[in-house]
């Protein structure tokens, strides 16, 4: 949708340079940014169960 508007704005001759447009991103790079924060999290939970297991394991 970003790229499509900035393509009409620039195209028509309305602007030159259409930073409206690229405002379109940033809510797409902040959910890309908090879903890789979430599978980071997600990694490092799993390593952790993983470790548990392996210490739970090696006591018995």
């Amino acid at each position: 949708m970003s790229f499509g508007l900035n393509k009409a704005l620039v195209w028509s001759g309305a602007l030159e340079f259409s930073l409206w447009g690229w405002l379109l991103y940033v809510p797409l790079f902040a959910a890309e940014a908090k879903l890789r924060r979430a599978e980071r999290i997600g990694k490092e939970r799993v390593v952790a169960r993983v470790q548990a297991r392996h210490r739970a394991a090696d006591t018995v």
